[in-house]
């Protein structure tokens, strides 16, 4: 059996052939080039760039390996695209690293904080609930949008002939105000906020969208994270994956809802289980970029959120002239690789103990 997977990252993008038994037979990536000009903390691309880039991919590849008989996706987490009910494009994708609901909402809260206050749910700038918020009051959201989704969950559609989006939870819950329990987006408090019901994507368990152009089943689009532990990982209840790209992270997968400080919960498309997430390099960058803003202009330092200042502001410490915009190259180099080892060892060691601990109990 052949199966193709096509992977939607930050900054390429690429797909993959697999066979049952022989591994991987093909693999072709290319540049994500989509990034669109726009203000200091804004972080948006072309989706239909995006699109248009990967479909070639998926034709080659299908080409060459005529035996295909699934698609899956996967891709960049927790940015939004705002749809029409045909399921067209009709905004920018908002990507994980855009920062608008990092500005403030008031003296002491950014929009993303004030979001979690009102809800009780987790809610950081680049979450797709979050962004929405942001453009809910700032008049951004398109007039004859029907839904919005993530990049992975559009380009899925898309291959399957769809003209609506259907979300596996893994996607789903990296947007925002996702009930785990239940395994739906809750509504309730989204009403809360102020935010209209009506255009949060639908979410289903049945993984099967379509057929489309290729004449192939393609099957809803999961989160990279979740993605990464499934591919890599044969012993999912002994093993710590650390993956480290434009985002990097620790992650465990478990049966049940454990409250771990500082991790979050992700659910996997296996039902049941979650996978407990420890984001790093991300976070930790994007803060390099608030700091070194506020030392260039003044003005910005009252828009470090004190919760995210905070949060290993320790590990920051300027160079003597940050000039440039880009997060990391503001910043001394030397250390830092040493500084991120040491925080996955300790916090592969702290989640090994919590979960021993956990399920002895």
């Amino acid at each position: 059996m052949k199966a193709l997977g096509l992977d939607l990252g930050t900054t390429s993008l690429s797909a993959v052939v697999l066979e049952t038994d022989s591994g991987v037979l093909a693999a072709k990536t290319v540049q994500n080039a989509a990034f669109l000009p726009g203000e200091r903390w804004e972080r948006t691309q072309n989706a239909e760039e995006i699109y248009a880039a990967a479909l070639p991919l998926v034709q080659e590849l299908v080409c060459e390996h005529p035996e295909i008989c699934a698609i899956g996706v996967t891709g960049q987490m927790h940015g939004i695209v705002y749809l029409d009910t045909d399921g067209r494009c009709l905004s920018p994708l908002y990507t994980w690293q855009d920062e608008r609901a990092a500005l403030p909402f008031n003296e002491t809260e950014s929009w993303a904080a004030h979001l979690s206050a009102v809800t009780g749910y987790p809610a950081a700038p680049g979450y797709g609930l979050a962004t929405h918020y942001y453009n809910v009051h700032h008049g951004l959201v398109p007039e004859t949008a029907a839904c919005f989704c993530t990049i992975a969950d559009f380009v899925a559609m898309r291959l399957a002939g769809r003209t609506s989006p259907l979300l596996d939870g893994s996607n789903a819950a990296s947007l925002g105000l996702f009930d785990l329990q239940n395994g739906c987006f809750d509504k309730d408090a989204a009403e809360k906020a102020g935010l209209s019901p009506h255009l949060l994507p639908q979410v289903s368990k049945n993984a099967y969208l379509g057929t489309g152009a290729f004449k192939i089943p393609v099957y809803a689009a999961i989160g990279d994270n979740q993605a990464a532990f499934l591919g890599a990982v044969d012993d999912r209840k002994h093993t710590l994956l650390v993956n480290v790209g434009t985002g990097s992270q620790v992650a465990v997968s478990r049966p049940a809802i454990f409250r771990f400080p500082v991790w979050r919960p992700d659910p996997t498309p296996a039902a049941g289980i979650f996978l407990w997430v420890r984001r790093f390099a991300a976070a930790e960058a994007m803060l390099c970029w608030k700091i070194s803003s506020a030392r260039r202009s003044g003005s910005q330092a009252d828009r470090i959120s004190a919760f995210t200042a905070r949060w290993n502001a320790r590990w920051m410490k300027p160079a003597k002239s940050p000039t440039h915009r880009k997060p990391l190259r503001s910043f001394r180099a030397h250390g830092k690789i040493r500084r991120f080892a040491e925080a996955f060892g300790a916090s592969a060691a702290k989640i090994s103990r919590l979960c021993t601990s956990c399920t002895a109990s």
